[in-house]
């Protein structure tokens, strides 16, 4: 496998795992009413602006 595809695939997978935690967020948000806090808010965006990074190799 060529190294360029193994690293779309890492990239990938990473953009993945950092996007759960939005989802998780939302679907709290919605499903079971939780509030965000402004820190929770700052820690989903950070998270959100860390997978955009390394989605486009900044």
């Amino acid at each position: 496998m060529s190294g360029r595809t193994e690293g779309a695939r890492r990239i990938a997978s990473v953009c993945v795992e950092e996007l759960s935690v939005m989802i998780v967020a939302a679907l709290g948000v919605v499903f079971l009413g939780v509030r965000l806090t402004g820190a929770s808010r700052l820690g989903v965006a950070l998270v959100a602006a860390g997978a955009v990074l390394i989605a486009y190799g900044m």
